[in-house]
């Protein structure tokens, strides 16, 4: 039988905290997967620890590393490009999941074959400590994703916790944003296409709550230049995504 799924991490620069993430994926209930790591030319230890645990899991991970950086739309289209399993998954890799979040999945695709893309609600964590200090909990409601509201997606997105079936992966992430927004404009396109989608009402995925996050990067003063222009480039694509489907 045939490996059911991949999980998809992109990275950079994480060497301090991608092991943590990998052995989330090693721990979980549900063991027929691959793991594939798309590298965008870290500068720190990140290559290296990944390499020594490729050793160790030689037939379970995958990796390729970029000799330029070209950002985390550009590697998100790699990684599910290159999409050969029934299923995927998406995973940050400064973030965890708990060990029964591909079980859950597997078992809610496998019940109803008219969803093509699955969520899960999401709890925070604080980042510096080795105990998961769980905090907010965030519960996503793909019920009111409306295709010709793009407003409805605000404080409702949750592309890292996204598991859909590999017909997905023909849709493709806008590689112009620097600063997130690409997850977003990803799901609005799975709209646009009438992709169906379905919520797990539990939290699988624990998302690391760091000062390095795209999401809080973007809200730094010295990020303003470059956000105001990936805004004009967001408004631009909301409206030809709607207008060009696929």
């Amino acid at each position: 039988m045939s490996t059911r799924l991949t999980i998809l991490i992109p990275t950079y620069n994480r060497g301090s905290l991608i092991e943590k993430t990998i052995q989330s994926c090693l721990s979980q209930t549900y063991q027929d997967f691959k793991i594939f790591i798309y590298d965008d030319a870290s500068t720190d230890d990140t290559p290296n620890i990944i390499k020594r645990l490729i050793k160790k899991y030689p037939k379970r991970i995958k990796y390729h590393r970029s000799n330029s950086n070209r950002g985390i739309g550009y590697a998100r289209n790699v990684l599910i490009s290159n999409l050969n399993t029934e299923f995927g998954m998406w995973l940050d890799s400064d973030d965890l999941m708990v060990p029964n979040r591909i079980e859950k999945c597997i078992s809610y695709m496998d019940n109803n074959h008219n969803v093509d893309v699955v969520y899960s609600n999401i709890q925070w964590f604080t980042a510096d400590k080795d105990d998961i200090n769980l905090k907010d909990h965030i519960k996503i409601n793909v019920t009111k994703y409306d295709k010709n509201n793009w407003n409805s997606l605000k404080s409702n997105t949750a592309c890292a916790t996204g598991f859909f079936r590999k017909t997905v992966s023909k849709f493709r992430f806008e590689t112009d944003l620097r600063l997130g927004g690409e997850d977003v404009l990803w799901i609005w396109k799975l709209l646009q296409n009438d992709i169906r989608i379905g919520h797990i009402n539990e939290s699988l995925y624990l998302y690391r709550n760091h000062t390095h996050r795209i999401g809080r990067q973007k809200r730094q003063e010295s990020m303003k230049d470059l956000k105001e222009k990936e805004d004009a480039i967001l408004a631009l694509k909301i409206k030809e995504i709607q207008n060009d489907k696929g």
